[in-house]
């Protein structure tokens, strides 16, 4: 009878234990809507290649490591283009566009500088067949994001672009 109750009670205090354990870790789990959006473009993003490339998962671990610096290195850059000012084209001084210019495509070279730089990188795990398979899924991601995001900023019919009914 003894023996009944102290498995009873090891059995509670380990139900226990676990349930604490469980919500302490779900509890340090930042939550989805918590993340920043480029963070969950870029898991969406890693875990589609990896599927689309079919890598196993030591691989898939190499290639999320690097494309993850890839990716921060790339948004980052791709940043920069955000933050210029914007001037309407009917109304830009030839000082302004130079200056804008210029600026752009020292962005773009730099665009290429971290391709070619992570290229060597992503050599390392994958065939040159399977980097190029990779900058297609990029671009159709890119394209279905941004597709995406001009169907969500679109106004809907008898809408005014700032959201107010006419």
């Amino acid at each position: 009878m003894l023996a009944c109750k102290n498995t009873s009670i090891n059995m509670k205090i380990t139900l226990l234990y676990v349930a604490l354990l469980l919500c302490s870790t779900l509890a340090a789990q930042p939550r989805e809507r918590d993340k920043n959006p480029r963070d969950k473009i870029r898991e969406v993003q890693t875990a589609q290649i990896i599927s689309r490339l079919q890598l196993d998962e030591k691989r898939g671990e190499q290639f999320r490591a690097i494309y993850t610096r890839y990716f921060a290195e790339m948004s980052g850059n791709e940043k920069k283009l955000g933050q210029e000012e914007h001037i309407p084209a009917d109304s830009i001084s030839n000082e302004q566009a130079e200056r804008l210019i210029r600026r752009e495509l020292e962005i773009v070279k730099n665009s290429i500088r971290i391709r070619e730089k992570y290229y060597e990188e992503f050599r390392t795990i994958l065939s040159p067949s399977e980097i190029y398979r990779m900058y297609n899924t990029e671009r159709m991601m890119r394209r279905r994001i941004m597709q995406e995001t001009s169907h969500r900023t679109q106004p809907v019919e008898g809408q005014t672009p700032n959201n107010k009914h006419k």
